[in-house]
C-alpha cells in the first residue's frame, strides 16, 4: 500500500502542478482548463484520502482478528488504533485545505480576480498538502510494518496455520458430533 499511496500522491501532484501551470501560463483564455484540472486534483485528493483510510480500517480489522485468534497481546491493536487516529487528524486538515482552496477559487472565478485570495490559498494548500502527504505516507508505512510483524507472529510456531480445523467428528455411536468451538456459532 505505501507504493500505491505514493504513486497516487505523485499523480495528484502532477495534476495540481498542471492546474497551477495553466493558471500562470495565460489565465485569460484558459480558465476552464485550469478549473477542470484543479477540480480533478481535488477529487483525486479526496479519493486518495478515502482509499488510505479504508486501508487503515481494513488492516486494523485483520490485525485485531489475528491478535485475538492467537492471543498475541493488545499492543499491536492499540498501535493500529493510534495510527488511525493520527491519520484522521490529517484528514481533517486536508478537508480544511480543500474547502479553503475551492471556496477562494470559486470566488476568483466569479470575480475574475485570482490574486487577492485564491493565490495565497493555493500556496497554503500546496505547502500544507505536501506536509500532510508526507505525514500520511509515514503513517501508512508504519501501519504496513505493524501489520507485517503481527501477521508474521501470527504464523510463527503454528503448524498448518492455514488448514481448516476438523470441527465434525464421528462419535462411538457413528453419529457426527461437533467440536465445542462450532456449537457456539449454531
Amino acid at each position: 500500500m505505501p507504493r500505491i499511496f505514493a504513486s497516487l500522491a505523485v499523480a495528484n501532484l502532477l495534476l495540481f502542478g498542471g492546474a497551477v501551470g495553466l493558471a500562470y501560463l495565460d489565465p485569460a483564455p484558459l480558465p476552464d482548463r485550469h478549473v477542470l484540472l484543479a477540480v480533478m486534483s481535488l477529487l483525486l485528493t479526496c479519493l486518495v484520502q478515502v482509499l488510505a483510510f479504508t486501508y487503515l480500517t481494513v488492516s486494523g480489522k485483520v490485525l485485531t482478528q489475528a491478535v485475538h485468534f492467537r492471543n498475541l497481546g493488545t499492543t499491536a491493536v492499540e498501535a493500529a488504533k493510534s495510527i488511525k487516529k493520527r491519520f484522521a487528524r490529517c484528514l481533517g486538515f486536508v478537508a480544511l485545505l480543500i474547502v479553503l482552496t475551492t471556496a477562494t477559487g470559486a470566488v476568483a472565478w466569479r470575480d475574475g480576480n485570482s490574486t487577492s485570495f485564491h493565490l495565497p490559498s493555493v500556496l497554503v494548500f500546496a505547502a500544507g498538502w505536501l506536509l500532510v502527504q508526507l505525514r500520511e505516507f509515514g503513517l501508512i508505512v508504519e501501519n504496513s510494518r505493524l501489520l507485517e510483524r503481527t501477521l508474521a507472529e501470527y504464523g510463527q510456531g503454528h503448524p498448518a496455520a492455514t488448514a481448516a480445523p476438523n470441527l465434525v467428528t464421528t462419535g462411538s455411536s457413528g453419529v457426527p458430533t461437533y467440536a465445542a468451538s462450532n456449537t457456539a456459532s449454531r
